[in-house]
């Protein structure tokens, strides 16, 4: 199986470079955007700030790293830690600012305002976190999907070569590297968790998108007075019925993205894989011998216990 972990250094190289370079726009943005008018508060150039070091440049360097990982690696499992490292900076991107608040009582400096209009604050915002996260997450799980599809069909090829499967090494299939390079190798594991992770990143950008064009618009074609939205003050207290349709919109707006971008071709991959997810199941039956359940219903062979039956017409 040693063989199995070798892969070409070609194989993650768009990833890695793609990851190298978004890494290095998460980590230098804040310092140069301000000479183009494209930076958060307080706009200087080249100044640094605890808030810019733990939501913009660890992220941003970790993208690098796992970048460059990727790049040099000729092992599928330092490979997909690269692939991992990126994808764990990609989703700190997303999540950095919203978590910030929480240490916003200790004294720490916070991020600041994104200037500008509100076209100009919107890319600002997605361009920095969300929506950079968001291509990162795609990149790593981009090279975390050839690396363990890749990896499972290689070793099928060489047990099929040898006429030895995985049972022929019970110790070393219980070694602890072992262990940690086929739960990092899951298929599933990376559906997963990318999923999750596209799916935070997708809510950061949909609220950016409602927050400072949507709720704007509806209290704009509601007629509300500047700084209260739409909505009524009834005896001393605000029914904001701007942000309650923005809220609507955005859940609209969110589980739509979430179902053409993530479900559809979620169904399509499990689909291909024989799986029917999100839908009505294939229909079945049970072999009689080993109760296995899972059988197509025009199977004429278990393919369990090998029991012969006859098949529905």
């Amino acid at each position: 199986m040693a063989g199995v972990l070798r892969v070409p250094r070609t194989r993650g190289a768009l990833s890695g470079v793609v990851l190298v370079l978004l890494g290095a726009w998460g980590a230098l943005v804040p310092f140069i955007g301000p000479y183009f008018q494209f930076a958060y508060t307080p706009g200087t150039v080249w100044v640094y700030t605890p808030a810019r070091l733990w939501l913009e440049i660890v992220p941003g360097v970790a993208t690098a790293a796992g970048g460059l990982i990727l790049l040099s690696s000729a092992n599928r499992a330092f490979a997909a830690f690269g692939a991992w490292l990126a994808a764990l900076a990609g989703a700190w991107f997303v999540i950095g600012p919203t978590v910030s608040r929480l240490w916003a009582s200790s004294g720490l400096s916070q991020i600041g305002s994104p200037v500008g209009g509100i076209l100009r604050r919107t890319v600002v915002e997605i361009s920095y976190f969300a929506g950079l996260g968001v291509v990162i997450v795609f990149f790593a799980a981009l090279a975390l999907g050839r690396l363990a599809v890749i990896a499972t069909k290689d070793a099928e090829l060489a047990a099929a070569a040898t006429g030895k499967t995985d049972v022929a090494h019970p110790g070393k299939e219980t070694g602890v590297l072992r262990g940690f390079k086929n739960f990092l190798m899951q298929g599933d594991l990376i559906v997963i968790a990318v999923g999750l992770v596209v799916a935070l990143a997708f809510a950061a950008v949909i609220q950016a998108f409602t927050a400072n064009i949507i709720t704007p618009l509806v209290n704009a074609a509601g007629g509300g007075a500047a700084g209260e939205g739409l909505g009524w003050t009834v005896n001393g207290q605000r029914i904001n019925l701007g942000a309650f349709i923005s809220a609507i919109i955005y859940f609209i707006i969110f589980m739509a993205v979430i179902y053409f971008l993530l479900v559809v071709p979620y169904r399509a991959y499990m689909r291909r894989r024989g799986t029917t997810v999100f839908g009505e199941p294939e229909p079945t039956k049970t072999c009689p011998e080993c109760k296995a359940s899972d059988l197509p219903i025009d199977a004429t062979r278990c393919k369990y216990c090998a029991t012969q039956f006859t098949a529905v017409a």
